[in-house]
């Protein structure tokens, strides 16, 4: 069976026959691929393998032989990072500065999956530091930043876009009981479902997304929020209802919170609608995918919409439409199965006559939003989820700088660079100025901190102007006042400020 999810690895095992000789199983390996055709090739070695990967309906990652009949594994995501938080895991920064979709993709896929079609429009600029997490990590956060999403397709490469690019938002199959095949008319796809259990709840439901990004940028943290723009829902005495949801987000700059708070608002409607329900679809793949939509007809079971109508097989039915999550199909007869072993040259094993065919087996369907949605867990959604990778990123995750702009005091010319950054109640600031002159005798020199913050007390620190070490004093007024030498003496009309340099901290209120 093979089962295939949005935006997750997924997983499959492919048994063999009892009577497989032991040679077809010992051909294979550990980290080979799985390569699946609606039908069978003629001889895969008379193609090319790029060929027969555009013509596979799945490709996966052989990771176990549970016995000498089997093999397990999981869909190419794996190559993104693993459940246990194994992967390319970026040793080395990646930083983002107003960054686009496709230049952010560009940087982040590791080399085990190749580019396809990233589309940016629709999706807002990423303003972000990864680090220590897996390019899957990295790469759905970044998605969700941006308002994308992702899938990889079965020759190994890698799409992006906004989702009404990416999947089919417009329906053409219809999920009907005893209404199979196709509506050649109209060009709808009948999915005959063998049985369909619906369910619904509220347990998702949030009325405002509440993001705790990064410390350091402009604040003691970084806050972004989105509000439902409407809510009907009443508590026990009639008050509208609140649901407030927290999101840990330690790296995420002030620059991208609020899209991602939108966006995780988004993902927790009022009402989930979850569908699970069977049927007897052969190669599924050919006919829908993870996060196409579809249309669903029950209305025994109370699927359907007034709003929506459509006509199918001469009569007009009001179907729901409902994005399809994963479903799970079984390896028939007719289907081509072979290993790809990678090399300077990929060659195929075809094991077709060897597999035991799981002819008769339903594919299973999970159709909606619920509680076994994985976009729907909450510890998805910061920016490390795989195996201990969230508690690694809690204890190494550091505020970025933040340039800021001081007001001077009795310096004239000359140009710096300032920037500070926040570590709880305190504020750490950068100087570097140069080409100054004092302009008036008797006095100190001075230059601001950030706006953004309220000094706790006054700090003495020192500053350094080219050799020689100066005395300075952090004013509750938020000036930073800055004498001629240790002892606090006074500047002269003139004197230069060459090179004025400091790295100091002091409390904030």
């Amino acid at each position: 069976m093979i089962t295939e999810q949005l935006m997750r690895p997924g997983r499959f095992d492919v048994r063999l026959v009892s009577n497989a000789p032991y040679r077809v199983w010992n051909a294979v390996d550990q980290l080979d691929h799985i390569v699946i055709t609606p039908t069978r090739l003629a001889d895969p070695k008379q193609f090319a393998d790029a060929s027969i990967l555009s013509a596979a309906i799945y490709t996966g990652v052989i990771t176990g032989k549970p016995t000498k009949k089997s093999f397990v594994g999981q869909g190419l995501a794996y190559w993104l990072g693993t459940e246990d938080g194994r992967g390319s895991i970026y040793e080395t920064a990646k930083t983002f500065t107003n960054d686009t979709l496709s230049t952010v993709i560009a940087s982040l896929l590791p080399s085990s999956i190749t580019s396809g079609t990233i589309t940016n429009a629709g999706t807002t600029n990423l303003y972000y530091v990864f680090r220590y997490i897996t390019p899957r990590e990295a790469i759905h956060f970044a998605c969700r930043c941006m308002g994308a999403e992702w899938r990889i397709n079965p020759a190994g490469t890698f799409d992006a876009a906004i989702a009404s690019t990416l999947f089919v938002t417009t329906p053409t199959s219809v999920i009907v009981k005893n209404s199979g095949g196709r509506d050649g008319a109209r060009a709808y796809n009948g999915i005959d479902a063998n049985e369909i259990n619906i369910a619904q709840d509220a347990d998702g439901y949030t009325t405002k997304a509440i993001i705790v990004g990064q410390k350091g940028d402009g604040a003691e943290f970084t806050v972004g929020t989105a509000s439902a723009a409407s809510v009907t829902k009443k508590d026990m005495f009639n008050n509208t209802v609140v649901f407030k949801r927290m999101v840990d987000a330690p790296d995420t700059p002030s620059t991208s919170i609020a899209n991602l708070a939108t966006n995780v608002l988004a993902q927790y409607p009022e009402k989930r609608q979850h569908l699970t329900l069977t049927s007897d679809t052969y190669a599924v793949p050919t006919v829908v995918k993870p996060g196409d939509y579809v249309n669903v007809f029950d209305q025994e079971a109370g699927l359907y919409d007034t709003t929506r109508q459509l006509r199918w097989r001469g009569e007009v039915i009001s179907p729901v439409k409902l994005r399809c999550k994963e479903y799970t199909w079984p390896v028939q007869r007719g289907m081509g199965v072979y290993v790809r072993r990678s090399g300077s040259t990929a060659t195929y094993t075809d094991i077709t006559d060897y597999v035991a065919y799981e002819d008769g087996q339903e594919t299973s369907w999970v159709v909606g939003s619920g509680r076994n949605d994985p976009e729907q867990d909450p510890t998805l959604l910061g920016p490390a989820f795989l195996g201990k990778n969230a508690d690694i990123l809690s204890r190494i995750t550091d505020p970025d700088w933040v340039a800021y702009t001081p007001t001077y005091t009795n310096i004239t010319g000359g140009a710096g660079t300032f920037s500070y950054r926040l570590r709880g109640k305190k504020c750490e600031v950068q100087v570097a100025f140069s080409a100054g002159s004092v302009t008036t005798s008797g006095s100190f020199v001075a230059f601001t901190v950030p706006s953004a913050v309220t000094v706790g007390i006054l700090q003495p620190i020192m500053v350094a102007n080219g050799t020689q070490g100066c005395f300075g004093r952090v004013m509750t007024s938020g000036v930073v006042e800055v004498y001629k030498d240790p002892n606090g003496a006074t500047w002269t009309s003139g004197n230069s400020v060459a090179a004025l340099r400091s790295y100091f901290g002091f409390a904030v209120t």
